[in-house]
């Protein structure tokens, strides 16, 4: 049936079409032919041939009158439809010859594929296209004989008409005919995982608007979800753009599996399956094709290129490894990229194993996540001349300045950067660079489309105002995301980033459901944030715990120690600190106050723990920020 395709599609007249047809085995000839023979007729009915000229039909008939003539001299078999819809010609001499075209093949019989390349060497100059069929290890085998013998394209049989946009075109790009290739040499542009980023603004922005236009006619036409979800027109400006629908999670839980297949552009079954770390709410399934994976990956580069890593560089991978998570396996892949000598040593193992690592191989880069990391500077800081660590990079949680003054005052670390902002289901976002300070960062222009949206209207917010951060992918995915809400709050940074990327800027500012309904208060995670920030001796993500007894609620704020204090832990000292934090909250947070005077608000209870007490994520190493126990199914 493949074969019968290669001859019948175009009616031969394509340049990629079959001619000649070899089969490895005289014995097994007979049978080859008259089953390509059901084949062709079959296609004679489904896919009949184009009107023929009388030039045409009379080639053809000299050909069928010519193999008559083998026949009779027994060098040959003929085998034709009643009209001129195909001829199948078997011939014993192996040799190539070519088809008069229209549906005629020459059948031939080899004892080893490899004597085709042999045979055809005489039309070496004008061999073009090769299909073949057999085992996997013989098509290698083959492939290289061939190719050497000449053949510009080797592909399945069945597909030698077929092919793919920017393909080789009879062994060259012709495209390149049409390119100018400039060579610049310029010190920005030794940034080498993000020159895209230094374009003008009206470039990157034109840019971004052909992507989007790309990925929206895409996803109409792959995924069934988004066929039915987005109107069924052209994008013809930012004003349609923003009148398209918001994708919330909930709607993209329901669409991708194991809930549904909808929103996937393709049933293809290879890549990653991750899961999102849930320090916010309930984790959620993201299928990434490999494809997806090495776009991602080397669009991630560029964060940890922008941080400071270079190839060379002696890096321990500490995050989280394993049970769907993917920050880890992103690591590496990127370390690969960069040319990194990497350690794979995860969160997982004991800290005085990683401290031992550090001190052998005297590993100089620490990359992981940042309440993981802390357990692993308050050990280092026992002995601190024993380590050579001299660059911290850090992603998934924000790392606060005031900690990273202690750690660059006690351990000498010479530079600690963020590697980016990203999620498991979006894929990369942005990046910091040497410029940016705190959360503010560098869209990944080329990759992501990113807006600040009003919380309410869901329409584009003025530069410098805070919103919803939504995103687009301007890339092809499996699981494609149209104006994606991440979950997170954000602004616009408008003017020109010294570090002379024109990359539009954003700053994150956290989480936006990162806020809990206690005692008929609507309290800010953020708010609490802020007030245990002010003590130098707690890390800066507290955690809340909200439980219910019979009729009210209860809330008890958990900090860390930055260091192991025994002193605090434990007797006057600790109850003067709980006092303190309790006072600083009360007296800061009014709403919080009336409603705990109020009587709607059971206690505010301080609970304060040594480095690494806090209640973590298993899959992910990250803090969750609020657990509510008044939620069914979470014990109180």
């Amino acid at each position: 049936r493949a074969a019968a395709r290669d001859v019948c599609l175009w009616d031969q007249n394509a340049c990629s079409s079959a001619q000649v047809l070899y089969v490895e085995g005289p014995e097994r000839l007979t049978e080859f032919v008259s089953m390509l023979k059901v084949e062709l007729a079959a296609l004679a009915n489904s896919l009949p041939m184009g009107t023929l000229g009388i030039q045409e039909k009379a080639e053809i008939t000299k050909q069928r009158e010519l193999a008559w003539i083998a026949v009779a001299l027994g060098q040959a078999e003929l085998h034709t439809s009643p009209g001129p819809e195909w001829t199948v010609i078997v011939e014993q001499d192996p040799s190539f010859k070519l088809s008069p075209l229209f549906r005629t093949v020459y059948v031939k019989a080899v004892a080893d594929l490899r004597e085709v390349a042999t045979l055809l060497a005489p039309y070496r100059s004008y061999l073009q296209t090769i299909g073949l069929t057999g085992s996997e290890e013989r098509l290698l085998e083959l492939a290289d004989t061939l190719g050497a013998g000449g053949a510009l394209r080797v592909r399945p049989l069945g597909s030698m008409s077929d092919g793919h946009p920017g393909e080789p075109h009879d062994g060259v790009f012709a495209l390149h005919e049409l390119v100018k290739w400039i060579s610049l040499e310029a010190p920005v542009l030794q940034q080498r995982f993000d020159p895209i980023d230094f374009l003008s603004k009206e470039a990157i922005s034109e840019l971004q608007w052909t992507k989007l236009q790309a990925a929206y006619r895409r996803v109409r036409r792959l995924s069934p979800f988004y066929a039915r979800y987005l109107p069924d027109q052209d994008l013809q400006s930012l004003t349609d753009w923003n009148d398209l629908p918001i994708l919330t999670k909930e709607i993209y839980r329901a669409e991708v599996p194991p809930n549904g297949q909808e929103l996937l552009c393709d049933q293809r079954s290879d890549g990653l399956v991750l899961r999102t770390g849930g320090s916010s709410g309930n984790p959620q399934i993201a299928l990434v094709s490999w494809a997806d994976f090495l776009a991602d990956m080397r669009a991630g580069a560029r964060g940890f290129w922008a941080a400071g890593l270079r190839p060379g560089d002696t890096v321990a991978n500490l995050f989280h490894a394993g049970n769907l998570y993917g920050s880890f396996l992103s690591t590496q892949r990127i370390l690969e990229f960069i040319g990194c000598r990497s350690f794979p040593l995860t969160s997982h193992i004991p800290v005085a194993d990683i401290l031992e690592a550090l001190r052998t191989f005297q590993i100089e880069v620490l990359i992981g996540l940042p309440s993981h990391l802390q357990l692993v500077f308050a050990a280092m800081r026992e002995n601190p001349d024993h380590y050579r660590v001299r660059k911290v990079l850090y992603g998934g949680e924000h790392f606060y300045q005031r900690e990273q003054r202690i750690i660059r005052e006690t351990l000498g670390i010479e530079q600690i950067a963020s590697i980016g902002y990203g999620t498991v289901d979006a894929g990369p976002i942005a990046y910091q660079c040497p410029a940016n300070q705190g959360s503010l960062h560098h869209v990944l222009a080329d990759h992501q489309y990113v807006e600040i949206l009003d919380p309410e209207l869901l329409q584009p917010v003025l530069p410098g105002a805070v919103g919803l951060i939504v995103v687009t992918n301007l890339h092809p995915r499996l699981m494609p995301l149209i104006r994606y809400r991440v979950g997170d709050l954000g602004k616009s940074v408008p003017g020109v980033c010294p570090c002379g990327r024109f990359a539009p800027l954003v700053e994150l500012l956290g989480r936006a459901d990162d806020v809990v309904v206690v005692g008929g208060y609507n309290l800010a995670y953020s708010e609490i944030q802020a007030v245990v920030e002010r003590f130098a001796e707690f890390r800066s993500l507290p955690q809340l715990e909200v439980r219910r007894d019979e009729q009210l609620d209860h809330l008890l704020v958990k900090v860390e120690l930055c260091d192991t204090r025994p002193d605090i832990l434990a007797g006057e000292e600790s109850a003067k600190r709980v006092e303190q934090l309790r006072r600083q909250l009360l007296d800061t947070l009014t709403d919080l106050r009336k409603s705990l005077n109020q009587g709607m608000l059971g206690s505010l209870e301080i609970d304060i723990l040594p480095p690494g007490g806090l209640e973590r994520l298993q899959r992910s190493g990250k803090i969750r920020h609020i657990i509510d126990r008044r939620q069914a199914g979470v014990p109180s």
